[in-house]
């Protein structure tokens, strides 16, 4: 599950060049699918204010898309492994089945 985190993380910061930070506020209920689960949109907590933010306050940073490779490459299986948004959905779906969903806050789990 460790390496799964790390993996789902590292490929979503390569997709939206985020700090450390913004990916940290990233949470659950800011989470919106497209019914056939290739957009996704990831919003971070409202109350988040990010250090490049400073002047404009909480509630400013505006929501990432992330569009799904295969929208891009087609559905090779080679390269779908690289999907940021692939990996996000397998992610969220193993949190929920291991029950370390305890922080109900946050996207990602903590180590």
């Amino acid at each position: 599950m460790k390496e799964l985190t790390f993996k789902t993380i590292f490929l979503t910061a390569l997709a939206t060049g985020k700090r450390r930070s913004e990916l940290h506020a990233l949470f659950r209920k800011g989470l919106s699918w497209s019914e056939d689960k290739t957009n996704l949109t990831l919003r971070v907590a409202p109350e988040f204010v990010a250090r490049t933010q400073l002047g404009r306050g909480p509630g400013s940073i505006l929501p990432i898309c992330l569009k799904s490779l295969g929208d891009f490459v087609g559905n090779d299986p080679q390269v779908m492994h690289l999907c940021p948004v692939r990996a996000i959905l397998l992610y969220f779906k193993r949190v929920r089945s291991e029950g370390l969903s305890r922080d109900k806050v946050k996207l990602f789990v903590s180590y």
